[in-house]
């Protein structure tokens, strides 16, 4: 075999190590890109899931404020909290210090299953996100209702914000939903 022989194929053979490792770099590149494509969304879903399940610490937390609120006399409240239990806490005022502990206990009990929907729901249940939506979305739906008999000349307007609000935080508390069936998946 003569010495240009020997260059050609020794050149072939660099070539072909080259698009091997071309092909290497490339593959390695995809896997790469894929790799943190998965890893922004997986941390995007699990931002949309745990914000989704704070809300429901957030109700029973303002709820169980607004209660104390009241109980103290004052007039101020939480737009985020159940306005159910700012109703029976006003109707609870008026009938005497007995309702105000029957208010009480209903307000902890229900303050209590909205921290274990934001329990069970961040161990990846969805009935906890489902029930959590249902009974929020009652409360919402007695703000419509309100809203509606109330003029805004009365107050009413106070009412579009917490209506305002509780559509957000359904909204949230529903992407966390979401984000967590997707995660499921993966």
């Amino acid at each position: 075999m003569d010495s240009d022989q020997r260059f050609e194929d020794n050149n072939e053979c660099r070539s072909t190590v080259s698009l091997q490792n071309a092909d290497a770099v490339s593959e390695q590149t995809t896997r790469t890109s894929v790799r943190s494509g998965f890893e922004e969304d997986y941390e995007k879903l699990h931002k949309m899931f745990t914000g989704g399940t704070a809300w429901f610490y957030w109700i029973a937390a303002l709820s169980l404020v607004n209660t104390v609120l009241m109980i103290a006399g004052s007039e101020l409240s939480f737009i985020v909290g159940l306005t159910i239990t700012i109703i029976i806490d006003s109707i609870a005022a008026e009938l005497g210090p007995i309702a105000m502990i029957i208010a009480f206990i209903f307000d902890v009990t229900l303050a209590g299953c909205f921290i274990i929907f934001g329990i069970f729901a961040r161990k990846g249940h969805k009935w906890a996100f489902i029930a959590g939506m249902v009974l929020y979305g009652l409360d919402t739906l007695l703000i419509v209702l309100l809203v509606l008999l109330i003029p805004i000349s009365e107050g009413g307007s106070s009412l579009l914000f917490t209506l305002i609000f509780h559509v957000m935080a359904l909204y949230f508390i529903y992407m966390g939903y979401g984000a967590s069936k997707k995660l499921a998946v993966k």
